[in-house]
């Protein structure tokens, strides 16, 4: 099941960025570049994403992600 969010810091030189989780929680969700499957992330951008297996002591990772638009 996709999750939704909001993209909330995108670095594109860097190709990375963080994507805040929706209520309840609004956990961060680390993601690279290379794992946006549909549209172009930027500051704002509402998305859907699958949750990675979270590894010990890092942010949890986002994957599949794809960039909806500005809103769901």
């Amino acid at each position: 099941m996709k999750c939704e969010g909001t993209v909330s810091v995108y670095i594109a030189r860097r190709k990375f960025g963080f994507i805040m989780g929706a209520a309840p929680d609004f956990t961060r969700y680390f993601f690279h570049a290379t794992q946006v499957k549909v549209g172009k992330p930027y500051v704002g951008a509402k998305c859907l994403f699958d949750i990675d297996p979270v590894r010990e002591g890092a942010n949890p990772s986002a994957t599949d992600v794809e960039i909806v638009g500005g809103a769901l």
